[in-house]
């Protein structure tokens, strides 16, 4: 990537930031969050990269409290949503930018055609292709000119010799089970994906894994895919921005909104298409847990889905991956391997069978999704008597609630129903949301915002 992309970076943000601002009215509804970063959930890992999760890093993911706009990654410190503390709020991550708004690459343009004079985004143009000639990165779907051609990227997948827990995670595409690293790749163009706008043949190709009829990699609505080029952590599906300005591909299991192919692959153990017909790991309900109990390489799989407080995650604890991104961290081994003590899993987590929950039930009670999709298997409540769970009762998945809605309430518990005095649903730009269902109309999606879901109008591709 060309220096001059690192040297603007900052004006690209602060331009984004001003029209998402004046687009929202002033900025959006940002979540209820852990009143102290620093209340000892191992998430203190900033960098200028945006990936910040509180906690002593140099800026605050979205979501944290915060004094100013300065403590902030995205650089917008507003009100939470019940306007009891003010917390650290989104830039707008998945907004594309119109003519005349500043950028930083291509895709941050509607129009994919952002100018290399002045970094202004163009009302027409495109970008450039990979393999087509170049001047400068900004020109190029990838962000990335080589010697007067527009070249791949980095991030979508993990290179050989790095650390891996399942096939998904490699380039190669394959994790070794002997040494847990992934395999070297045979052909260099499977180091990386094509970008928004970028030319495709087919589906595999794209970072959103989706090649449309006029042979362009679709754009793949609220997050960005690993691999794609990003400014801000808060723009990944992953919320890890590398070093070179690619939403980097996450270790351990895909959290939710993040491409994949099947089940296993993801932290909430449900991939399958979204309203919008891109084929992604989707969330399960009530608590965020972290992951399948156990990698495709037979390994226990220690993190999870990307979390902002210990409160959201299922096993009560938000720590942090060896990539700094705050994620929901398993508490122990559920199985019973060479005589090790076994730390049962708490509501909610997903599990293989019933002897690894502390309620002795595995199991699931929902009818598929809207979609017709099916839900995983996870921790039920097991004390019931085969009577669901009434209002205000604790649980971790909605299937064990009479009202199939399990939300996390003011006191820090996930508990069935919404808390009193905060309506039947999530209303739009709310925070609150832990899945689609949880949202007030039908149109609605329970989307990504930094490490929040927030329930957004359903994006219509055309």
């Amino acid at each position: 990537m060309g220096h001059r992309q690192a040297q603007l970076q900052t004006l690209f943000v602060l331009g984004l930031l001003l029209a998402w601002i004046g687009a929202c009215g002033g900025g959006d509804a940002s979540p209820d969050a852990s009143s102290d970063p620093d209340n000892g959930n191992g998430s203190g890992n900033g960098n200028d990269n945006g990936n910040g999760s509180g906690g002593g890093g140099e800026c605050l993911d979205v979501g944290f409290e915060c004094e100013g706009a300065d403590e902030c990654c995205s650089g917008i410190c507003t009100d939470s949503v019940d306007e009891t503390v003010t917390v650290c709020g989104s830039a707008g991550a998945t907004q594309c930018t119109e003519e005349g708004d500043e950028c930083a690459a291509a895709v941050d343009c509607c129009s994919l055609a952002c100018d290399p004079d002045d970094l202004l985004c163009q009302d027409e143009g495109g970008c450039t292709a990979e393999d087509e000639a170049c001047d400068d990165d900004v020109e190029c779907c990838s962000n990335n000119c080589e010697g007067g051609t527009c070249a791949r990227g980095t991030g979508g997948c993990q290179p050989g010799g790095e650390p891996c827990a399942g096939d998904y995670n490699c380039c190669s595409g394959t994790c070794d089970g002997d040494t847990g690293v992934c395999d070297e790749v045979d052909d260099p163009d499977q180091l990386s994906c094509r970008a928004r706008g970028d030319s495709c043949d087919s589906d595999d190709q794209c970072c959103s894994v989706q090649c449309q009829d006029d042979n362009t990699c679709a754009s793949m609505p609220h997050c960005r895919p690993s691999g794609e080029p990003c400014g801000l952590s808060s723009q990944c599906c992953s919320l890890n921005c590398n070093d070179d300005g690619y939403c980097q591909s996450p270790n351990w299991c895909n959290p939710v909104f993040e491409p994949c192919e099947t089940d296993e692959e993801c932290c909430s153990e449900k991939c399958a298409e979204d309203s919008e017909g891109f084929k992604r790991c989707l969330p399960a309900g009530g608590c965020r847990p972290s992951g399948p109990t156990i990698t495709p390489q037979s390994e226990l799989n220690r993190f999870g889905e990307i979390c902002t407080h210990d409160a959201q995650c299922c096993s009560g604890k938000c720590g942090t991956d060896e990539n700094g991104v705050s994620r929901c961290e398993k508490l122990g081994d559920p199985r019973d391997d060479e005589g090790d003590p076994v730390v049962c899993l708490p509501l909610g987590e997903i599990c293989d069978n019933d002897g690894e929950c502390c309620s002795d039930d595995c199991a699931q009670d929902r009818d598929d999704d809207a979609l017709g999709h099916p839900y995983p298997d996870r921790c039920l409540s097991g004390d019931h008597d085969g009577e669901c769970v009434p209002t205000e009762g604790e649980c971790g998945d909605p299937g064990d609630c009479c009202s199939e809605t399990c939300v996390l309430w003011p006191d820090g518990v996930h508990r069935c129903d919404f808390p009193p005095d905060s309506g039947e649903c999530v209303e739009e730009g709310e925070a609150s949301c832990t899945e689609d269902a949880d949202c007030c109309e039908d149109n609605l999606r329970c989307v990504p915002e930094g490490g929040q879901y927030v329930c957004r109008p359903e994006v219509i591709i055309e």
